[in-house]
This record gives structure tokens, sequence and C-alpha cells, in this order.
């Protein structure tokens, strides 16, 4: 018997006034136990999590860390959609993309992020027992290069992020940047200070 079936079944005796509030806690408990084992962390050695991370990489280390807007281009879904905790929603690929160009690649300054090592987690999404994609959440740090080539430490923040399976790649559908700490915090810097570039000190 489906577990559904069996919670209204339940409700239908009559061992206590059931109210239409306790209906709606009982179904949402049933939806909480059918999906709780969908979202299983993926342990680091299977091949999805080394394929998110490697996903992670061509969005970071090769698109936000060299400039490559073609990059950008390639791994972000058509109905891309980016959300920020402090500079609100960026409901398109072309306006994200465009933000990167003047807020990223035409800084005055170099901007690089690094994931935080071991904080990379993976968790599959099914429908129907297929794979069609994947949660993957993290931490990461963001560094100003300097004329030097010195890094300064702008913030660390939080990011979830939702990659779909389309035409047999990767793709990010969403993408989430939250929970941002300043490091002017605990490291001053006039430098850092000066900035208002949403992907330094609050990227």
């Amino acid at each position: 018997m489906q577990l559904h079936a069996v919670v209204c079944e339940f409700c239908s005796i009559q061992f206590f006034p059931i109210t239409d509030l306790m209906r709606l806690f009982l179904l949402l408990l049933t939806l909480a136990i059918q999906t709780f084992p969908v979202l299983c962390e993926e342990p680091t050695t299977t091949s999805l999590y080394k394929e998110l991370s490697v996903a992670d990489s061509l969005l970071f280390s090769v698109g936000f860390n060299t400039c490559s807007l073609d990059q950008f281009d390639r791994i972000l879904s058509e109905d891309f959609e980016f959300i920020h905790d402090e500079v609100g929603i960026t409901d398109s690929k072309s306006t994200f993309i465009n933000n990167i160009r003047t807020q990223v690649c035409e800084a005055e300054h170099q901007v690089i992020r690094r994931r935080i090592h071991g904080s990379l987690e993976v968790y599959p999404l099914y429908n129907n027992g297929l794979l069609y994609g994947a949660l993957q959440t993290g931490r990461h740090e963001f560094y100003r290069v300097a004329s030097d080539t010195t890094e300064d430490l702008t913030s660390v923040a939080r990011f979830t992020h939702v990659w779909i399976r389309e035409s047999g790649a990767w793709r990010l559908r969403r993408g989430l940047s939250y929970d941002h700490h300043n490091s002017q915090q605990s490291k001053p810097s006039a430098d850092t200070a000066e900035s208002s570039n949403i992907f330094l000190d609050r990227a």
C-alpha cells in the first residue's frame, strides 16, 4: 500500500477529530518522508561527484577566474537564474554574463574565486529513478589580485547550484550565493573598502 494511502486511511479512522490543518500536516509529512531518500549526499569517490566537481571548476576556474565569457555561455542553461542574498535576483543568462563582463572582466583588478577544500557536497536528483540533475553546495572565497600579484581575501560565502543534464552535458540552471562575510570585518583594508563590486565584497 502506498504511504499516502496509509495516511488517508489513518485520517478516516476517528480516534480523534481530524482538522484540515492536521490533514495538511500529515500530507506534508508524507511528502517529506518520500522525498528524503532522494536527497542523500553523494560520496566523493563516485563519478557523479567527480563530474560536478569538474563542472564547478569549469564554471569558476575557467569561466570566472580567466574571464572566459564563452565558457559561461556554454555551461549556463538558457533559463539560468542567479539569486543573491544582498543584491537580489538576476533572472536571465545574458544579464548575468553582462554583469561578469562589466564587474569582473573590466574591473581594475583581477578577481579570482577559490573553493574551500572539503566543503563541496553533491546530492543527486531523480525523476522516477532516472538521474536528471544534481544539487551542489559548498563554500568559497573571493580574492582581489593586486598589481604585484599579491592576493587580498575580500569575502567568504556559501553557494548552492542546481545542475541539470541537457543534451548529455551538465548545465547550471540555478545559482544561489548567500551567507556572505566581508573580510573587512576581520582584515581591514583600504583597498577592499573602496569596492562596491558584488563579485568582490558581496560575491
